[in-house]
């Protein structure tokens, strides 16, 4: 099989970013571009007519948006939720995550990201040898931002669901509701693309999801690609794609969902589907083109379970790990490939966050696993 070597990625925040700041001129502005001297105000004006001032605008560039905040002692991490991330990430990669959630998110100071009203993160904070210890951490998740969320709890969660649910786990005596519930899923899901994880209040459970397991991405975009025109872009990139209908491309009305096979071994393959979708995603609500119906193209590893998703208990052996790598090469060059031929669209991985992919690699001769 021809295979490319993984595309590589660039950071969200530079997708984010520029989307922030390049709004539409005549219902957003910016208060730091008039005055210079550090407000941290802006405003936009409401479909209403209503001027809404934004409390937790961006802080201007003159500001350091965050910085190392020392080591954080035991006592104090105990009593919040900690989300734990690798050194390599930056308070931008937190911050970027953040704002494709929530519209409040921005910096309210040096170190203290708000992402809702009553909800901030603050941080990076670093953990000693002591602290880790104590905290039972990751050793590779040596950086630490402090939640501060408003506690709120429901019943207690029944033993069989403490079986299999990792949050009842972590919560034994009443599961969390609300805000907290909703803001602990979205930390979950930021640690989850860092690499990262998720210490909880008062049990000290660590929530940390198989990074590498996530292997299926979605482009969205506002054009619909026939069979032909898409086996055409991928058949460079990944031998055998196919569609698997004796019909032939042709027999797929314009417009109609339909779907393409590309083997990753014989054990496995990639989905491509491609159908309508009229759901817009939060993290595209900058994109003025992303309004519904779009069209969505899903990428996904459809693999036995013993591939797809090991037992905790047993750890991914070689050939899982062989398959999956395999796999994520294939879907994120498909993604690639797709992302970089139409004008208007956007790579979202597993978690609802954007993905920025570059032009599609070169082919690379790769022998099966």
């Amino acid at each position: 099989m021809s295979g490319a070597s993984t595309p590589p990625r660039r950071s969200i925040y530079d997708r984010i970013a520029h989307l922030k700041e390049s709004p539409n001129p005549l219902v957003e502005t910016d208060l730091n571009v008039l005055d210079g001297v550090g407000s941290t105000a802006s405003f936009s004006v409401a479909e209403t007519g209503e001027l809404v001032v934004d409390e937790a605008a961006p802080l201007p560039l003159s500001v350091e948006r965050s910085q190392p905040r020392g080591n954080l002692e035991a006592s104090m991490a105990r009593a919040y939720h900690l989300l734990l991330v690798p050194d390599e990430v930056t308070p931008d990669d937190v911050e970027a995550l953040a704002v494709s959630v929530w519209n409040e998110a921005g910096w309210l100071a040096p170190g203290i990201l708000q992402l809702q009203e009553s909800v901030t993160l603050e941080g990076p904070w670093s953990l000693d040898e002591p602290t880790t210890a104590t905290l039972g951490t990751p050793s590779d998740n040596e950086q630490v931002w402090l939640l501060r969320c408003p506690a709120r709890r429901g019943a207690p969660p029944s033993s069989a669901v403490m079986g299999f649910d990792e949050w009842a786990r972590a919560f034994p005596t009443g599961m969390p509701v609300g805000v907290e519930q909703k803001v602990l899923d979205v930390m979950r899901r930021i640690a989850h693309r860092l690499r990262g994880s998720v210490r909880v209040a008062g049990s000290g459970v660590i929530i940390r999801a198989d990074a590498d397991a996530s292997v299926s991405l979605r482009v969205l975009a506002d054009q619909w690609v026939g069979p032909e025109q898409l086996l055409d872009w991928l058949s460079p990139y990944i031998e055998d794609v196919a569609l698997p209908n004796e019909d032939g491309p042709a027999s797929v009305a314009p417009g109609m969902p339909y779907a393409l096979l590309a083997p990753v071994t014989l054990a496995s393959q990639i989905l491509i589907g491609v159908r309508p979708e009229t759901f817009v995603p939060r993290v595209l609500r900058w994109e003025r083109w992303a309004k519904p119906p779009l069209i969505v193209y899903e990428v996904v590893w459809a693999a036995p379970e013993e591939l797809a998703s090991p037992s905790q208990q047993a750890p991914r052996s070689r050939r899982a790990r062989l398959e999956r790598n395999r796999a994520e090469q294939i879907a994120e060059t498909v993604a690639a490939v797709i992302a970089t031929s139409l004008p208007n669209c956007a790579v979202i991985d597993e978690d609802g966050f954007l993905l920025s992919l570059d032009e599609p690699p070169q082919v690379e001769e790769q022998p099966r696993p």
